[in-house]
């Protein structure tokens, strides 16, 4: 007869268990990943893509040694500004920094505080042939205030 009294409290904590967990489980909030629209996934695509294929923006950045002094003006003239002007109502900013820095990238100081901005990267380096000097290069997109 005492055997029952155990198994007994062992069912009630295994019940309690389960219990638990299912509510747990249920009432856990559900985080969602937001992604980026799908406006400004295209448009950061194109103007990578373009970045990394042109032979003269390539050249461009890669013969930029300061971004503080490096004239950028071709690429935001000719490749970005034209590209944001189809789309909508969007600001950007241009970040260049040389690869061989041993310093995390950084966020420039420019950029609103209080609004989603979406970045995207890619390094872009020279031919093998001449001088590795791999440059990093970040767009930033958020939409217009």
């Amino acid at each position: 007869m005492n055997k029952k009294g155990y198994i007994r409290t062992l069912e009630a904590v295994i019940a309690i268990i389960i219990i638990l967990v299912f509510v747990l489980t249920v009432l856990q909030p559900k985080y969602k990943k937001e992604s980026e629209p799908a406006e400004i996934k295209l448009l950061q695509d194109t103007i990578i893509n373009e970045l990394e294929e042109d032979e003269n923006y390539r050249n461009i950045i890669l013969n930029c040694d300061d971004i503080t002094t490096c004239d950028i003006t071709t690429i935001k003239e000719d490749l970005i500004e034209p590209m944001i002007g189809k789309v909508g109502d969007y600001e950007y900013y241009l970040y260049i920094q040389d690869a061989g820095i041993e310093i995390p990238l950084e966020i420039p100081s420019s950029l609103p505080g209080e609004i989603k901005i979406y970045a995207k990267g890619i390094m872009i380096s020279t031919t093998l042939e001449g001088n590795y000097d791999p440059k990093i290069v970040v767009l930033y997109l958020w939409e217009e205030e």
